[in-house]
């Protein structure tokens, strides 16, 4: 994480606490919690991604979160989608956080950019920027940017599109392709039973959900892709909790020692 390099966040709290610290992202954290008692329950092989302001993933193999070499399995969000696309906080371009991230679709939404790239510039989207403009105006004491300003944007724009603006539509359904094309590679790569979709841009349901599906469909291998299950999240903002709980269970009745207990 850019400014932290170097600090031992873990040793600074085990010190403050006293007690037995572990730590983890939230992505692994909500995917533990929706493989043991969420929309995955049963699938040993699993992926959950995580849509919000930014896009992150956990992966769950054989019924274990599955980390990586060096612990950065699953950064679905910096997979490059388009490589002429924006610049991402990362460097890259293109990343599929960028396109199909909160900001994005924000954006995408207020200057009609998929609606124009489909030959419907004239289509009203006027419902997406006032509904927009008087929520700014709620929020005057947040910080522009900040994560809560962005939530508030895109609750918005699911606002407006589940009313039937078109401007909004398209923003979420573009959305979804683009976050198709990222899962169809993972569905080639990985092939899991369920992929849980979760997050405050998956509150939009079928809206990003159903062109999600239809290009993962298309993009993937008929054979990966068959019996594939793409569902929304059930826990909500319990599935990271609960996810952290389970590994402090699993750890606590482990025999073996735990690769977050050092």
């Amino acid at each position: 994480m850019p400014g932290w390099d170097n600090v031992d966040v873990w040793g600074v709290l085990q010190h403050e606490f006293g007690v037995p610290l572990y730590m983890d992202n939230d992505a692994n954290m909500g995917a533990l919690g929706e493989s043991r008692c969420g929309a995955a329950r049963g699938s040993m092989n699993m992926a959950y991604i995580k849509v919000a302001t930014g896009i992150g993933g956990g992966l769950i193999v054989d019924g274990h979160i599955y980390r990586g070499h060096s612990g950065s399995a699953g950064e679905l969000g910096h997979i490059s989608i388009d490589e002429d696309g924006p610049l991402c906080v990362c460097g890259n371009r293109g990343c599929l956080e960028t396109l199909a991230g909160a900001r994005a679709i924000v954006e995408d939404a207020l200057l009609g950019r998929s609606l124009h790239a489909r030959g419907e510039a004239n289509a009203e989207k006027g419902s997406a920027v006032s509904l927009l403009v008087r929520r700014k105006d709620q929020l005057a004491q947040a910080e522009p940017g900040s994560a809560e300003y962005v939530r508030a944007d895109i609750a918005d724009v699911i606002l407006a599109a589940q009313r039937g603006d078109a401007a909004s539509v398209a923003a979420l359904e573009r959305a979804g392709e683009h976050i198709g094309i990222a899962l169809a590679g993972l569905i080639n790569l990985f092939n899991p039973a369920t992929i849980v979709v979760d997050g405050g841009v998956a509150r939009a349901g079928a809206l990003l959900l159903a062109p999600l599906r239809r290009v993962a469909a298309a993009c993937s291998l008929p054979a990966a892709w068959n019996g594939t299950r793409i569902l929304p999240g059930e826990l909500g903002n319990d599935a990271i909790a609960l996810g952290a709980v389970i590994t402090v269970i699993d750890i606590a009745f482990s025999p073996v020692p735990h690769p977050l207990s050092s």
